[in-house]
């Protein structure tokens, strides 16, 4: 019970800093390489459905646990594809995923450690689920089925 009540108050400090997260990281996104350099305006509205797609994947992982976690969103990989179509190397795409990724994980900590030291009677945040697997997961692309 106490690892749920954990994911429920993370999952609403993270929800309520959605608009944050979505700002802060379009900005790392950009400062990795401008998305206008691309000149595909697919591709610049597919960055912002890919990244919506991603928090949600990442906030389902937390919700239900990495071991049941949704595949990876169409979304996110075809903005993967597009991304290959116009040019922009799989060098950066991978490094906007890590920096995505690696927001979430610092805020998620963040506020996970302020939750547990607010409230000792919930799980520590060592016992939080693992967002690296949901990540690994996300990085393998869609499961094929023969």
């Amino acid at each position: 019970m106490k690892r749920e009540r954990a994911r429920a108050v993370l999952l609403h400090r993270l929800r309520a800093r959605r608009p944050d997260l979505e700002q802060a990281a379009l900005a790392r996104i950009k400062a990795i390489s401008d998305p206008a350099d691309v000149g595909d305006l697919d591709y610049l509205d597919g960055l912002r459905a890919a990244l919506a797609s991603a928090l949600d994947y990442g906030f389902a992982a937390i919700e239900h646990g990495e071991h049941r976690a949704p595949p990876p969103p169409a979304p996110l990989l075809a903005q993967a594809r597009l991304a290959a179509r116009n040019g922009v190397g799989l060098d950066t795409v991978l490094r906007r995923y890590v920096a995505g990724y690696t927001l979430v994980n610092d805020v998620s900590a963040r506020s996970a450690a302020w939750a547990w030291h607010r409230n000792a009677s919930m799980a520590s945040p060592a016992s939080l689920p693992s967002r690296a697997t949901s990540f690994l997961r996300a990085s393998r692309g869609p499961r094929r089925v023969a």
